[in-house]
């Protein structure tokens, strides 16, 4: 990266946790929209993946008819996992058969366009983990979002 400037900024660095962080569905597309944002320029190594995402939800009743005979999910800015267990896992399990919920787990290969960080690479980079050290008492919540997750999600 030299000739460029570090794109690990503390603001990077931030919302990052703060995606890691989470919370409801009102913070988390405040905190989609700002990682977007501070993603757009990231070189395409940390917007990329090649393999398969997979993502656990749970479908309300007629939710699996929006999947399926629509090929649409009301989710706008979401998190996907590489590794099939942390899916299966997520939140405590897909829901069983017979609740009010019909739990799935989704498989995309995602287009380039709909991915705003691969953090999964991110993590595997020194000089971002050289920075989020650095930064880490400067990081808002360190320990509930980065601190907490590193990349034991593998998003």
């Amino acid at each position: 990266m030299s000739g460029m400037p570090n794109p690990f900024t503390l603001e990077f660095l931030q919302a990052i946790n703060d995606w890691q962080r989470g919370g409801d569905a009102k913070q988390n597309q405040k905190r989609g929209k700002k990682l977007k944002d501070v993603c757009v320029d990231l070189p395409d190594k940390y917007r990329s993946c090649l393999l398969c995402c997979f993502r656990q939800i749970a479908l309300p009743k007629g939710g699996v008819w929006k999947l399926i005979g629509e090929d649409q999910l009301p989710e706008k800015i979401s998190s996907w996992t590489l590794d099939i267990e942390i899916a299966k896992g997520f939140k405590g399990g897909v829901p069983p058969e017979g609740q009010d919920y019909q739990g799935v787990i989704l498989c995309v290969h995602p287009r380039p366009e709909s991915i705003i960080v691969n953090l999964r690479e991110l993590y595997q980079d020194p000089a971002f983990t050289a920075a989020l050290a650095q930064h880490r008492e400067s990081i808002d919540g360190y320990h509930d979002g980065a601190g907490r997750y590193s990349d034991k999600q593998s998003e």
